[in-house]
């Protein structure tokens, strides 16, 4: 087979395109080969730094230093594990006393009939206010069974007597007599005209 012989001819400049097609490839060629060599003395490497380690270290002279340290990181991490657990402990009996007290909000609540929304209250700062509100609301309530605040039931006494004459078409008197009676018998307040006089109705129905 005769062998292969390059014929010379005029040199042409390389095109771009040859030119990076070229470097890439010999790159590539490169790199392997480096890394595949890199691999192969990598043992003697490591060989040759565990045998000088101990003395490296020493000619840096950083042996304590390096020991400060280790004992420095040691006292933080044990610090921050004891603060998560303090910090575990704090929030479960935050926990626990906010669900006693919870607790006996709900229990009066349901009592004393209180808006049921101081379970979205977190802070002891949004329940203080909660129990304000209740306790401002009960001062309202009493205030209303006072004289002082006669001049409200009237305004709604008057305001359920319209309601009431606007709705007496084919309502007896002996029917509001017996509402008011039954009324009476498990201690309901009537008002609007069953806090009349049933007899003096007749005359206006």
């Amino acid at each position: 087979m005769p062998s292969m012989q390059l014929t010379s001819q005029k040199d042409r400049p390389l095109t771009k395109g040859q030119v990076e097609y070229w470097t890439k490839r010999s790159n590539d060629q490169f790199d392997d080969r480096k890394s595949d060599l890199k691999a192969h003395f990598e043992s003697t490497i490591q060989i040759n730094t565990d045998k000088k380690w101990k003395s490296f270290l020493k000619s840096l002279n950083v042996n304590h230093l390096i020991k400060k340290c280790e004992i420095a990181d040691k006292n933080y991490q044990t610090f921050k594990d004891d603060k998560e657990k303090v910090e575990r402990e704090l929030e479960r009996k935050r926990d626990i006393a906010f669900d006693d007290l919870r607790e006996r909000i709900k229990r009066f609540g349901k009592i004393r009939k209180w808006q049921d929304d101081y379970t979205e209250k977190n802070t002891v700062e949004g329940v203080v206010q909660y129990l304000k509100q209740c306790c401002h609301d009960e001062c309202e309530k009493q205030f209303n069974n006072t004289k002082q605040a006669k001049p409200l039931d009237d305004i709604e006494d008057a305001r359920k007597k319209v309601e009431d004459f606007l709705n007496m078409s084919n309502v007896s008197t002996a029917l509001l007599g017996l509402i008011k009676y039954q009324f009476q018998q498990v201690g309901i307040k009537s008002n609007g005209l069953l806090d009349s006089n049933i007899k003096e109705l007749k005359q206006i129905t």
